[in-house]
């Protein structure tokens, strides 16, 4: 992953990124573990997954009909853990009307999904701040040269 001094480009890719990133609003703070020795790509298979879920139930089955700022959406950077596993730092926006109901599927959805996995799931507080210490901790392992270097459900709408 990054190493602890980033190189100019990759602190540039990092703003870049984050740049994008700030233009939304977070509710949400997740992180999806999988506690399992898989490949990166079978993690973010994982992730498609419980997003296309987590949106059925919350959405219905047409949610890809919607306009992106009335689905749940989620920016993020995958991770490996010291043991290797991979896992995923969120942040989510969940629009205010389905918040209670995600809170209570997210979490199941990961375990059927993944069920080595473990899960958190926060609200994230409404100031700059808040905002920023979820975005800067997401990306704090950011690799441009990965073969996922970021996740963005936007990119899938």
């Amino acid at each position: 992953m990054l190493n602890h001094e980033p190189s100019g480009l990759q602190h540039q890719y990092r703003n870049a990124l984050l740049a994008q990133a700030r233009t939304k609003q977070y509710s949400h703070w997740v992180t999806l573990n999988t506690h399992r020795d898989c490949t990166l790509d079978t993690a973010v298979r994982y992730l498609n997954r419980w997003r296309v879920e987590v949106l059925r139930r919350l959405h219905g089955q047409k949610f890809y009909r919607l306009p992106a700022e009335e689905v749940t959406q989620y920016f993020g950077c995958p991770e490996l853990s010291l043991a290797g596993h991979p896992h995923f730092h969120l942040a989510c926006f969940v629009p205010e009307a389905v918040a209670g109901k995600f809170e209570r599927i997210a979490a199941d959805r990961w375990k059927a999904i993944v069920p080595s996995g473990s899960h958190h799931i926060r609200r994230i507080g409404p100031s700059t701040q808040d905002q920023e210490n979820v975005l800067t901790y997401a990306t704090k392992r950011l690799n441009p040269n990965a073969p996922v270097p970021f996740v963005d459900s936007r990119l899938y709408h």
